[in-house]
């Protein structure tokens, strides 16, 4: 089973951007369901250790987020992406859950630094003509939401791309979330 922790998108925001990526040719854009911003990647573990990383993440209290997307990449190495504002909150949450579920004996987690983004398509092996002109006309176009949970995911690869599978949620205790006022 392969597994990593990522934060949602609402699903408005999801089908915006998921709708990026059509108009150009070449771009296999990844669909709404497919977005998220990987917090930890966790890899291939055995079924039956998915209950102590649950265990593990349960720990950890995400607090509430405000997050800004923007500036389109070209990773050159057929992704395209869309950068996350490192906000001290989010880099907090992502060390977090990286510390505990380093804990586990066993995971071997990924130690390369952590670069939040979104992943809006891929394509084959070469760039598609015309993407460094639409990637420029994109990038000033910025993105905002709100995150007061992070999901446990699973990840089975098929020719037409990943599927995803929420394993569990983890959201802040009812106690701390912040209380609106009654109008």
């Amino acid at each position: 089973m392969r597994l990593f922790t990522a934060l949602a998108l609402p699903d408005k925001l999801a089908h915006r951007l998921a709708a990026l990526g059509t108009g150009n040719s070449g771009l296999r854009p990844m669909t709404a369901e497919q977005l998220h911003v990987t917090l930890v990647f966790i890899g291939e573990v055995n079924p039956r250790d998915l209950t102590p990383i649950e265990d593990a993440l349960t720990l950890v209290e995400p607090p509430p987020l405000e997050l800004e997307a923007q500036g389109l990449f070209d990773s050159r190495s057929g992704a395209l992406g869309l950068l996350v504002k490192p906000s001290v909150e989010l880099l907090g949450l992502q060390r977090k859950i990286h510390q505990a579920l380093a804990q586990i004996d066993g995971l071997r987690l990924e130690r390369r630094r952590y670069k939040p983004h979104l992943t809006l398509a891929r394509y084959r092996s070469q760039q598609p003509p015309q993407l460094g002109q639409w990637v420029a006309e994109q990038q000033r176009l910025s993105y905002h939401w709100r995150v007061d949970r992070f999901g446990l995911y699973s990840s089975q690869l098929h020719p037409e791309g990943a599927r995803y599978r929420l394993e569990a949620e983890f959201c802040r205790p009812p106690s701390l979330r912040p209380r609106r006022r009654s109008t």
